[in-house]
């Protein structure tokens, strides 16, 4: 069976690809000769197992390039299959951490953080989000106060799903610790799934948003989002007083089981680090600038010519009217009620946004693109 016509279908499809935060500029053709062979990274990261054929020594380099992203200090991490295992990880350290804990997120939260509620059993306090989509601070603290929480596992969203909005994670803690719960009965997750590949490269972030260990207990993101990947995977990092709490020594592999997963692709590690490590310094400033500009570029284009388009700030998601399900289709964009947004990756280059403009434009408004 030949696979070449889906392929070139597939070609097609990502030619037109605006509406998910996938990084489609990639080329794997360096680490081709992995794709024979089976690498499967057992137990823990750090600590080899029996089974030798493993890519640990990649992965601990993704690890630290993240622990040093995000600044983390006596921390450990792991790759994960996705942003979802990576949020149901940082919130499984957390109930170890904190096991009475009420899992605190906002309405704009991916829906891996309700899903991990339900998984682990969690008593949960859903927060209404200000209208840019980031969490509302006085709604926290009243919704706090009124389940009559003793202790907190928050999760912040380092650029919602939706309208690519930040929360403070600085300011979540002020919200938690004004209620009467201190410091040590809190745990913080951050879900970094497209923004933690972002913030931490855009110049004068403002303090309360920075992404850091003495704010966050871990932080997850995606490879296949803003890193770019053609396997689907990810990375979760928290410190190792969280992680040890969970751990557990196993005979049968001569390692320790500190991972959610168990089994993971070795081949996704090593295009995480093809994707990363591989590149100059100087390559992701530039792209994530190049990104920012290009959907800022984007709204403008939309503004000027009536729509009512929005972004919210360090963001590269533009927010619009749904257009029809034909545009829909043809842009693959993501749609929530009357809304759509096109997030802005480096695959998404000037020429593609104004064809999308202005078939946009064409469409809603009956014009054409100044």
């Amino acid at each position: 069976m030949s696979y070449q016509p889906y392929l070139e279908q597939l070609k097609r499809l990502h030619a037109k690809h605006l509406g998910y935060p996938y990084n489609l500029r990639f080329d794997m053709r360096s680490v081709a000769d992995a794709l024979g062979l089976l690498i499967n990274n057992l137990g823990d990261p750090y600590i080899a197992s029996n089974y030798a054929s493993d890519s640990r020594k990649y992965e601990q380099d993704v690890i630290d390039f993240f622990l040093e992203l995000w600044e983390f200090s006596d921390a450990w991490g792991y790759v994960t299959s996705s942003g979802t295992e990576g949020n149901l990880a940082g919130i499984l350290y957390g109930k170890c951490s904190q096991p009475q804990g009420h899992l605190v997120y906002s309405e704009a939260a991916h829906y891996s953080v309700p899903k991990a509620a339900i998984a682990y059993s969690l008593p949960s306090i859903r927060v209404a989000t200000q209208p840019s989509g980031e969490i509302d601070y006085n709604a926290l603290s009243e919704a706090i106060k009124r389940s009559g929480a003793k202790s907190l596992i928050m999760v912040s969203n380092i650029s919602s799903t939706f309208s690519g909005a930040y929360d403070s994670a600085a300011m979540m803690l002020d919200a938690a610790t004004s209620c009467g719960i201190a410091r040590e009965h809190i745990y913080l997750h951050g879900d970094g799934a497209l923004g933690g590949m972002i913030l931490p490269f855009i110049e004068k972030v403002s303090a309360p948003y920075a992404i850091s260990g003495t704010l966050h207990d871990s932080v997850s993101a995606s490879g296949h989002k803003m890193p770019g990947s053609p396997i689907p995977c990810g990375v979760v990092v928290t410190k190792r007083e969280h992680m040890a709490r969970f751990a557990k020594r196993i005979e049968y592999l001569n390692s320790v089981d500190s991972t959610l997963s168990g089994s993971r692709s070795g081949l996704a590690v090593i295009a995480l680090y093809d994707a990363l490590i591989a590149k100059h310094t100087s390559y992701w400033p530039k792209t994530i600038r190049d990104c920012i500009d290009n959907a800022e570029g984007l709204t403008t284009t939309l503004r000027s010519n009536g729509v009512p388009a929005t972004r919210n700030l360090y963001s590269n998601t533009v927010v619009f009217p749904r257009p029809s399900e034909a545009l829909v289709k043809e842009w693959q964009l993501a749609c929530q009620g009357e809304r759509a947004h096109a997030v802005v990756m480096p695959n998404n280059d000037q020429r593609m946004l104004n064809i999308f403009a202005e078939q946009y434009c064409a469409e809603q408004l009956d014009c054409e693109v100044d």
